[in-house]
């Protein structure tokens, strides 16, 4: 596993900025968890330089209701899938831009918390970075352009 409690420690910050129960969970639980499911899906794993089995942990409000309210059910699951090199040029060096005219994380956003809408609003940039021959966005913020992100 690579950094897990790393991975923990962004899955609780992301958890409790997004006011959800349980986000003091026991990281190491949830290690000997991962670990166990690896051990299953060990055929998954692909061999080759580069080549892994990513794994996502996510946490879903379950609700049995529609509204804007801070969960009271959750279901936490992680996704496994054999993946290769992430960009198609292999492992070749990509082409950055930097870009200041869209914004991914600013102070006070959940750009610092893993977020599934955080990656809707990348996709036109991005798109109109690879039109432009970049293989991915170096994301700027401020008058100073600090980095907040690559990808």
């Amino acid at each position: 596993l690579f950094r897990p409690y790393k991975n923990m420690e962004r899955l609780r910050n992301s958890m409790e900025r997004l006011s959800m129960p349980g986000y003091d969970f026991d990281p190491q639980e949830l290690i000997n968890c991962i670990a166990e499911l690896v051990r299953v899906d060990r055929d998954w794993i692909p061999s080759g330089e580069g080549y892994s089995l990513y794994l996502r942990p996510t946490v879903i409000s379950t609700h049995p209701y529609l509204g804007v309210a801070t969960p009271d059910d959750l279901l936490l699951y992680v996704i496994t899938s054999p993946v290769g090199p992430y960009y198609t040029s292999g492992f070749n060096p990509v082409r950055l831009t930097a870009d200041s005219e869209y914004v991914r994380a600013w102070p006070g956003g959940t750009g610092g918390s893993k977020v599934g809408g955080n990656y809707a609003p990348t996709m036109k940039p991005a798109g109109e970075a690879a039109k432009r021959g970049y293989s991915q966005i170096l994301w700027v913020f401020g008058e100073n352009h600090e980095i907040t992100e690559v990808g």
